[in-house]
């Protein structure tokens, strides 16, 4: 899964895809394990 970091709270993190066609998710921290930046991506 992919998606664009929109907010984090202590509590929660709100993704958004870059598709509109899905809506955004919000998770609670507890349940990250992990998240990692992409800086740069290429086809």
């Amino acid at each position: 899964m992919i998606k664009l970091l929109a907010r984090q709270t202590a509590r929660t993190i709100e993704l958004h895809s870059i598709n509109p066609a899905y809506p955004p998710r919000i998770v609670p921290v507890a349940d990250v394990e992990w998240m990692a930046r992409i800086t740069w991506a290429s086809q």
